[in-house]
C-alpha cells in the first residue's frame, strides 16, 4: 500500500495543496449556503412579521377612529338629554339602520349614570334595519368577559375622565371593536349623565376592506381548539411569544394573537407570504458550487504539473545535502546552481554557516566581555539574582539603594530587598507568584540601606545561568512620579476650595453602592443649595463668597459626621451633597436635613461682614429602583425645583409620585424632537364664526400631539419644552406650512362653489417671531402653498412685544408689507391697554376666554368686558371672542357688538379631514334643498 511518507516532498506538497484547496472551497460553499439561506429566512420572516404588525395597526387605527367618533356622539346634547331627561323619539331619530351604518357600528347601547340599560339598537344587515338590543346580548356585553369590569370601574369613579375606554371583546365568539364613553353635555361643564357603548364586528370589515393596503394574504382566525397547529398554539399561548412562524420551502406563515380589552386572546391574525427569494437563492447557490469545484480541480492539476516540472529535481539535490549536514559531515559543501530563488538562498546560507562555525566561539567570548563592562557601568540600576540571592549588581543599583559599593549587595537574600522588618512574608510570596505567572513588569517598594523604601518600576528578564533560571532585574526610581500622582489624585477627587470630595469622587463612591443594592437596602442623598449665594458674590466679592463656602463646608462636616458613614461633596458653586450609603430609618435623612438647615441659619461672620444664609434641601430616599448616579442626581434636582417653590422649610423629600412625574417629563422631552421631525405633532383647526350669520369666516390652527404610547399630550406641556430646547421654531414652521396647505385646499373647494375665501390664524412664539429667517420662510411658505397673503393671520401676544417695542414694530411692519395680517392674542390679560393698540400695526384683536367667563359674574364683569370691546371699536379693529361655550355667553357677546366668535358653542377643534367633510356636507345639504 502506498504511504504518504514515501512520496517525494514536491509531490506531497502538490497533493496537500490540491486537497486543501478543494476542502476550503467545499467548506466555503457549505458555509455560504448555510449563512446565506439563513439570512434569506430571517429577511423573509422579518418582512412577514412587519406585514402582521401592519395588520394589527390597521385594526388599532380603526379602533382609535371609532373611539374618537364615539366621543363626539357622547358629547352631543341630545344624547345627554336621553340619559338624564329621557327621549321617546331618540330611537327613531338616531338609532335607525342608516345612523348605525354612517357611524360604521353594529350596535349602540346607552346606560344610565348607575349603569342601568336605557336604550339600544343592533344592526340587522340582512333585513337592512336596526333591531332593539336583545337581553342575552346585553348580558354578554356587560359580563366579566365584556365591558363589565371597565363599566364597574367607571361607576366607582366620582368624576370619571371624559375619554373613551376602547378595546376588543368577544361576543358570541365574534371579536368586536368596542368603546365605552362617558356621556356629558356639549359644553363639557356638566357631570357625566350616563354611558354609551359602540361595538363593531372585526369580521365585517377586516381584512376585505384593507386588501389593497395589506401586503400579503391575511386571515383572522377564531380562538377554538384545533384552529392552529399544536406547535403554533404552544408558542403563542404557553410560551407567550408575540409571533409564531411556520416555514416551508414554498411559503412562510406568521401567527400573532389579537388581544382583547382584558389582554386575553380574542382572535388569531395569520399572514401567509410566498418564499420567492428562498427558491431563487437555492438555485443560484447550486450553480455557484458546481463552478467553484470545477475551478478548484483545474487549479490543483495545473499546480501539481508545474511543481513536479520546476522544483522536483532541485529539492532532491537539497535533500541529499541536508542529510550530510545532519550527519555532521561538513567536508563537502552543497552543490549550487545559477538560479536566484529560495532554494539557492538556502544552499548559500548553509554553506556560510559551515564557514563561520569555527569563528563563532571567539566572537561570543569577546561579546560577553563587552556586555559585562556595559552592565557594570550602566546608569540603569540592575541586579542579577539566582536562587533568591543577588548574584551580581551594578554601581547604579548600589547608589540608588544607599550602598557604598556593588559588593554590599552581592550575596544578599532577595527577600531582604522585598520587604522591611515586620512586613508579612506574604508580600514576598506575592512577588514570586507574579514571576511564576510571567508578569515581568510591575511596581514594587525595594528596601535600601538602613531600611529606607524606594518605590521602583521593575522590568524583569529571565536569563539562563548554568542551566537554571536567573533573573535580570532592571529598576527605575519612581519616587518623584508617586509624589506627582498623589497631587493629581487630590486634584481629581477633591474640591480645591474646601478640600471636600468633588462630583467625580461622589460618583465613584456612589456607583458601587447602587450596583450592590438589595431589596432591604435603602440609601439617602441630601442635595443642599445655598439660596441667594450669587447675590452675595456680586455684592461683597468672591473672597467673601469663598469664605462663606468654606464656613458652610465646615459646618456641614460637623453635622453629617454624626449620621454614620457618609460622603460630603461639593458638586457646584453653591451646591453640596451628603450621600449616606445605608440608613436605619427613612426619618434619619429628614432629621439631618432639619438640623443642617437650622445650623446654617446661624449668622456667619466673614472678614467682619455678618451674613445670614438660607438653604433649600431635596432629599432622595432610594433603593434598587435607581440604577445610575445620574438618575439619583436628576431626581434630586427635580425635587430641588419643587422645594425652591416653598415659602418656608424649603425641604422636599422626593416621592414616588415625583419619580413618575420626572420619568414622564423625561420621556416627553426625549420623544419631542423625533415627534417634531417625524411630523407626529399636527395642527387641528377651530372655526371662527360670524356673530350675525353664524357662518364660518376663518380658523385658528392649534398644535396637537397624539403620542403613540401616552395618548394625547397637552400643548401646555410640550410647547414650553419645545421653547426650552430651541425646537419651537421648527415646530412653528411645520404648523405654519400645514395650516397654509389646509386653508389653500379649503379655499379652492369654496372657489369651486363660488364662495368667498377664508383665513387661517397661526400662533407664533417669541422665538419664532424674532427669528432672523422668519420673513424668508414666510415668503417661501406662501409661494410653495400658493396661498394669498391676506388669507393668513399671525397671532402674537403683547408679552412678546413689550421687551423690544421698536424692534417688534419693525418686524410687524415687515410682515404687513408681505400682505399678511396680524392679530393680538389674549387681549386684556397682560399689559394690554389703549396705548398698546395704538402703538402696534394690528388688524385683529382677540378677547381672552377669561373675560368671556366674567360676563356671567354680573354687572361688574360685563362692564369690564364692554370697556375692552369699546377700546377696540374706537380704533376700528375687528374683535374675535375666544372660549364661547354656552348659548348665554353667545347672546351677551353678540349684544356687546363683537363681530366674530370662537369656542365650543359652535365648534370644537377638528382635523383638516373633518373640516373638509363638514364643508362638503353643507354644500350637499344646500344643493338638496335647491
Amino acid at each position: 500500500m502506498l504511504s504518504l511518507k514515501n512520496i517525494k516532498l514536491s509531490t506531497r506538497t502538490a497533493l496537500l495543496f490540491g486537497s486543501g484547496l478543494l476542502m476550503i472551497l467545499g467548506m466555503s460553499i457549505l458555509l455560504t449556503r448555510f449563512f446565506f439561506l439563513h439570512e434569506i429566512n430571517a429577511l423573509e420572516l422579518k418582512a412577514t412579521i412587519a406585514a402582521n404588525r401592519q395588520a394589527q395597526q390597521t385594526i388599532q387605527i380603526k379602533l382609535d377612529d371609532m373611539a374618537r367618533r364615539s366621543g363626539d356622539w357622547a358629547f352631543w346634547d341630545e344624547t345627554f338629554e336621553l340619559l338624564t331627561l329621557g327621549d321617546a323619539d331618540y330611537y327613531e331619530r338616531n338609532l335607525n339602520a342608516d345612523s348605525l351604518k354612517i357611524n360604521d357600528v353594529d350596535l349602540m347601547v346607552f346606560l344610565s349614570r348607575n349603569g342601568d340599560y336605557v336604550e339600544g339598537a343592533q344592526l340587522n344587515a340582512t333585513a337592512d334595519r336596526s333591531d332593539p338590543l336583545s337581553p342575552a346580548l346585553l348580558t354578554e356585553l356587560l359580563s366579566a368577559q365584556g365591558m363589565g369590569p371597565s363599566l364597574q370601574q367607571l361607576l366607582k369613579t366620582p368624576q370619571p375622565v371624559l375619554k373613551s375606554v376602547a378595546g376588543i371583546i368577544s361576543l358570541r365568539g365574534n371579536p368586536m371593536l368596542t368603546t365605552l364613553t362617558p356621556v356629558t353635555a356639549g359644553n363639557m361643564s356638566s357631570d357625566v349623565g350616563g354611558w354609551m357603548i359602540w361595538a363593531k364586528s372585526i369580521h365585517h370589515f377586516f381584512p376585505q376592506r384593507y386588501e389593497t393596503v395589506l401586503q400579503h394574504d391575511t386571515q383572522l382566525l377564531s380562538i377554538m381548539p384545533g384552529a392552529l397547529p399544536q406547535t403554533i398554539a404552544d408558542a403563542l399561548f404557553r410560551q407567550k411569544l408575540s409571533y409564531a412562524e411556520q416555514l416551508s420551502d414554498e411559503q412562510i406563515t406568521v401567527f400573532s394573537i389579537l388581544p382583547d380589552l382584558h389582554q386575553q386572546p380574542a382572535a388569531i391574525l395569520k399572514i401567509t407570504a410566498p418564499r420567492e427569494y428562498y427558491q431563487s437563492s437555492k438555485s443560484a447557490l447550486l450553480l455557484l458550487a458546481i463552478f467553484c469545484l470545477l475551478g478548484g480541480i483545474l487549479i490543483s492539476l495545473l499546480f501539481f504539473r508545474e511543481l513536479r516540472r520546476s522544483l522536483g529535481t532541485r529539492l532532491h539535490i537539497l535533500e541529499e545535502g541536508l542529510k550530510r549536514l545532519a550527519q555532521n559531515d561538513y567536508t563537502q559543501p552543497l552543490r549550487q546552481d545559477d538560479a536566484q530563488d529560495e532554494i539557492s538562498m538556502i544552499s548559500r546560507v548553509v554553506n556560510n554557516l559551515l564557514t563561520t562555525k569555527l569563528e563563532t566561539h571567539d566572537a561570543l567570548e569577546e561579546v560577553e566581555n563587552k556586555l559585562q563592562a556595559v552592565y557594570e557601568n550602566a546608569r540603569q540600576p540592575m541586579l542579577i539574582t539566582h536562587e533568591k540571592r543577588v548574584l551580581s549588581a551594578n554601581q547604579a543599583a548600589a547608589t540608588m539603594l544607599g550602598n557604598d559599593s556593588m559588593g554590599d549587595l552581592i550575596g544578599r537574600h532577595l527577600d531582604n530587598l522585598l520587604y522591611t522588618a515586620g512586613t508579612p512574608s506574604a508580600d514576598c510570596a506575592r512577588f514570586y507568584q507574579q514571576i511564576a505567572a510571567k508578569e515581568y513588569n510591575f511596581e514594587w517598594n525595594i528596601a535600601g540601606h538602613s531600611g529606607r523604601l524606594v518605590p521602583c518600576e521593575l522590568h524583569i528578564t529571565p536569563i539562563d545561568h548554568q542551566g537554571r533560571q536567573a533573573l535580570l532585574i532592571s529598576m527605575n526610581d519612581i519616587s518623584e512620579r508617586r509624589l506627582q500622582e498623589t497631587k493629581i489624585r487630590q486634584l481629581v477627587f477633591n474640591d480645591s476650595l474646601t478640600g471636600l470630595s468633588n462630583r467625580y469622587a461622589l460618583i465613584q463612591r456612589m456607583q458601587p453602592v447602587l450596583k450592590q443594592l438589595t431589596d432591604n437596602h435603602r440609601f439617602a442623598l441630601l442635595y443642599i443649595n445655598l439660596t441667594r449665594f450669587r447675590a452675595i458674590n456680586d455684592t461683597f466679592g468672591h473672597e467673601i463668597g469663598d469664605g462663606v463656602i468654606k464656613t458652610i463646608a465646615l459646618r456641614l462636616e460637623q453635622e453629617y459626621a454624626a449620621s454614620g458613614p457618609a460622603t460630603l461633596a461639593r458638586i457646584g458653586g453653591d451646591e453640596f451633597v451628603i450621600f449616606i450609603p445605608q440608613i436605619a430609618t427613612v426619618y434619619q435623612p429628614v432629621r439631618l436635613s432639619h438640623k443642617i438647615q437650622h445650623r446654617l441659619l446661624q449668622p456667619l461672620i466673614i472678614d467682619g461682614v455678618s451674613l445670614e444664609i438660607s438653604t433649600t434641601i431635596s432629599v432622595i430616599i432610594g433603593g434598587k429602583e435607581y440604577k445610575t448616579v445620574e438618575d439619583v442626581l436628576r431626581c434630586a434636582d427635580f425635587a430641588m425645583s419643587k422645594a425652591s417653590k416653598k415659602q418656608s422649610k424649603r425641604i422636599q423629600v422626593f416621592s414616588h409620585r415625583m419619580y413618575q412625574e420626572a420619568l414622564e417629563t423625561l420621556a416627553i422631552q426625549r420623544d419631542l424632537p423625533s415627534a417634531i421631525r417625524n411630523g407626529q405633532i399636527k395642527p387641528v383647526f377651530q372655526p371662527i364664526v360670524c356673530c350675525d350669520s353664524g357662518e364660518i369666516v376663518g380658523f385658528e390652527a392649534l398644535a396637537r400631539w397624539q403620542h403613540k404610547e401616552r395618548g394625547a399630550i397637552s400643548p401646555c406641556r410640550f410647547i414650553p419644552m419645545a421653547e426650552e430646547s430651541n425646537l419651537i421654531v421648527e415646530l412653528g414652521e411645520q404648523v405654519l406650512t400645514q395650516a397654509c396647505q389646509f386653508i389653500q385646499h379649503l379655499n379652492q373647494m369654496r372657489s369651486d362653489q363660488q364662495k368667498p375665501a377664508l383665513s387661517v390664524h397661526v400662533n407664533f412664539s417669541a422665538h419664532h417671531f424674532s427669528s432672523t429667517a422668519l420673513l424668508d420662510n414666510l415668503v417661501s411658505t406662501l409661494e410653495k402653498t400658493k396661498l394669498s397673503p391676506e388669507q393668513l393671520v399671525i397671532e402674537i401676544t403683547e408679552s412678546m412685544l413689550i421687551e423690544r417695542p421698536a424692534e417688534s414694530v419693525k418686524r410687524m411692519e415687515q410682515i404687513k408689507q408681505l400682505g399678511v395680517n396680524l392679530a393680538l392674542d389674549d387681549f386684556g390679560t397682560g399689559y394690554s391697554a389703549l396705548n398698546t393698540l395704538c402703538q402696534y400695526p394690528l388688524d385683529v384683536v382677540k378677547l381672552d376666554r377669561s373675560f368671556v367667563l366674567r360676563l356671567m359674574d354680573g354687572q361688574q364683569g360685563e362692564a369690564l368686558v364692554r370697556a375692552i370691546i369699546n377700546m377696540a371699536k374706537d380704533l376700528n379693529l375687528p374683535m374675535v371672542a375666544e372660549g364661547v361655550e354656552t348659548y348665554e355667553q353667545m347672546l351677551k357677546i353678540k349684544a356687546l357688538g363683537v363681530s366674530e366668535i370662537q369656542g365650543f358653542y359652535y365648534y370644537r377643534p377638528m382635523p383638516a379631514e373633518e373640516v373638509f367633510a363638514l364643508f362638503e356636507k353643507n354644500a350637499a345639504d344646500k344643493t338638496s334643498l335647491m
